[in-house]
Order: structure tokens, then C-alpha cells, then sequence
């Protein structure tokens, strides 16, 4: 099984030697069908759907990335959430890091988010205006976390 996801993986970023930092400089998804390939830690995605970058109810950040790749359902369910969290009259989303156009693993950060399935989303508690695009690369976001990590 081993050697059949790295003849797969290779056949899909040919030419790489399957470092992080291969995946990361891919700007395209894969052609085809749109299907998760592997585990969430130890995967790839063919076919992958960009999240439109502005919504209705959410807003990406840490654009330059380009980790908001993922399957149809992932991005469809971001965008339903997004919508009724904003008809709750709450604020609005910010949607961080879903997944490389072809997945793999990230050069930075998450041992998961490499088949189009994980994302990275952030509850503000209080509305308030949308970023000025410089403010999405580096956001300042509180954590609603307790720090103990015993609850939120």
C-alpha cells in the first residue's frame, strides 16, 4: 500500500522529490474528478476547488499561502456556516488555511490539512468591519481557548 501512494503521489507532482516545499510552490490543482487520496496526515487531493476568498458571512486570510484549496463538500460547508452564522447576527468568519491546491504536506505549520477536508476557522465575538487586505496576511486573532486548554 506504501509504495502504491508514492507511485500515485509522484505520478501526480511529477518531477518532485515529495519535500514540503514542492507542494507549497504548486499554484494549480491536479486535473480530474475531485478525490482525497491517503490520510489526512499523509495525503493529496486531485482536483481541488479554490474557497472564493470574500463571502457572504467570512472573509480568508493568510492568502499568500495558497492554502484555500479543498474538497466541494469542505468549501460548501464553510460557506453554509458562514451564512448562518451571519444570520445569527454574529461576526463574520475568517477562514485560515484549508489545503494546498494539490495537498501534501505543508511547508509551515499542520500535520493535517493535505487532502481538502480540515480547515482552520475563527470566531470573532464581537461584529465588526472587514480587514483591509494587508490585515489578512498577519492577523491579530484572540483565542477562545481557555489557556489551560480546559475549555472555552
Amino acid at each position: 500500500m506504501k509504495r502504491f501512494l508514492v507511485a500515485l503521489l509522484a505520478a501526480i507532482l511529477p518531477g518532485s522529490a515529495l519535500h514540503a516545499a514542492d507542494w507549497s510552490t504548486v499554484s494549480t490543482p491536479s486535473p480530474g474528478p475531485t478525490r482525497s487520496i491517503g490520510f489526512y496526515s499523509a495525503g493529496c487531493i486531485q482536483g481541488a476547488q479554490p474557497l472564493p476568498l470574500d463571502g457572504p458571512g467570512y472573509e480568508a486570510i493568510r492568502i499568500s499561502r495558497n492554502r484555500y484549496w479543498g474538497q466541494p463538500v469542505m468549501i460548501d460547508y464553510i460557506q453554509s456556516l458562514a451564512s448562518k452564522v451571519r444570520a445569527a447576527g454574529q461576526a463574520h468568519l475568517y477562514i485560515g488555511d484549508i489545503g494546498q491546491p494539490r495537498g501534501g504536506p505543508a511547508p509551515t505549520g499542520h500535520a493535517s490539512h493535505r487532502v481538502g477536508l480540515d480547515a482552520d476557522i475563527w470566531f470573532e465575538r464581537q461584529p465588526g468591519a472587514r480587514r483591509a487586505p494587508a490585515d489578512r496576511e498577519n492577523p491579530r486573532l484572540r483565542s477562545l481557548v481557555m489557556a489551560d486548554d480546559t475549555g472555552i
